[in-house]
């Protein structure tokens, strides 16, 4: 936090709930608009969609009052629910950023129906056509997703994400354990880590997996342990709110999403100096990762080559901990402070921008 700047964080999707778990600085104030989006897997997709679209009237009217009563100078918009009002609106006379944190047709690339894809293919041109162009400034994560998705475009820029804590000792990596951690969903491919680990275990059986997360995809991957009997060596341990010290407790961070904006676990594990071994999807890793000094970049869904760089730091420990301090060097470059003078530099260059 800035001193001198005032933030109003307004929440879409809190199931009516007005308080947080943890305490906010003065000056940051939580807003819940309480409209409250929710897909039900037991309904058909296009009555989900039907649904969301009702409630959107609604999200307009409060969303509206809610900004003329702040007067704010910038309205940084995250996340979906926002994306299709915000620019719509009239007479504003505050300048609008909109945060892109994942590839930009990823839903279109990665539709698991027909339905989907043509859904996903309608809000993208909507979204291009008469959202994104109404924005001031359109934020990517990397300048592999500006250079391949946005190239030409004259409004975006490139902020990464930082790191979400200082880590002043790093892991030991002398604990026989690989871990990952993300939402348990299709795009983070946790099916993939799991038959890869199951190859490891062959060669390495003393070495165990931990994979921190929920998510919809929980009761398959749990059926695809115990399928190949990897119930005491591949470990669900849900949801964790205390990264670091799950990080200092293992000794190699594995990642095998299919797509990714700026990856945070991935950065968390590289600060706590912990080598990484990562699909090299678009478009994250490869500009956090400098493959064979800081982590290994593998070709995506390579399970082969996975399996063989997991082993290689299994098997060679000199390896491990020269990678993991390369990793801790590496992570210093997405400290939250230079991030933060970046941001408030380009929120300076808008508001001054007549």
């Amino acid at each position: 936090m800035v001193p001198g700047n005032e933030v109003f964080i307004f929440v879409v999707n809190n199931n009516n709930k007005d308080e947080l778990p943890f305490e906010l600085f003065p000056a940051v104030h939580f807003v819940n608009i309480g409209v409250n989006y929710i897909w039900n897997p037991s309904k058909l997709a296009i009555l989900n969609y039907i649904d969301a679209w009702k409630k959107k009237k609604s999200h307009r009217i409060i969303l509206e009052k809610k900004l003329s009563n702040v007067f704010p100078d910038i309205v940084v918009s995250i996340g979906n629910s926002n994306r299709l009002i915000l620019p719509s609106i009239k007479n504003r006379k505050w300048k609008l950023f909109r945060e892109v944190h994942s590839d930009r047709f990823f839903h279109v690339k990665h539709s698991r129906s027909l339905l989907q894809r043509l859904i996903s293919l309608a809000f993208c041109y909507y979204d291009d056509l008469f959202c994104m162009r109404r924005c001031d400034k359109v934020v990517v994560l990397t300048e592999g997703e500006r250079q391949t998705n946005w190239r030409g475009r004259k409004n975006v820029e490139v902020m990464p994400n930082p790191v979400s804590f200082k880590c002043e000792t790093p892991s030991p990596l002398k604990e026989q354990r690989v871990v990952s951690i993300g939402r348990l969903d299709h795009m983070k491919n946790f099916s993939s880590l799991i038959n890869v680990f199951k190859r490891v275990h062959i060669r390495h059986p003393e070495w165990i997996l931990e994979i921190y997360g929920d998510g919809p995809e929980m009761p398959s991957l749990k059926k695809q342990i115990i399928d190949n009997a990897l119930q005491d060596v591949v470990l669900m341990t849900g949801y964790t709110n205390d990264v670091q010290e799950v990080m200092m407790r293992s000794s190699i961070f594995a990642f095998t999403s299919l797509s990714e904006g700026m990856p945070m676990s991935l950065l968390e594990a590289m600060e706590c100096g912990v080598p990484v071994v990562s699909y090299d999807c678009p478009h994250g890793p490869r500009e956090i990762i400098t493959d064979g000094e800081d982590g290994y970049l593998v070709p995506l869904e390579d399970e082969n080559m996975m399996v063989e760089r997991i082993c290689k730091l299994i098997e060679d420990q000199e390896l491990l901990k020269k990678m993991g301090r390369a990793a801790k060097l590496k992570a210093q470059k997405f400290q939250i402070e230079p991030i933060i003078n970046r941001w408030m530099n380009l929120f300076t260059e808008v508001l001054n921008d007549k």
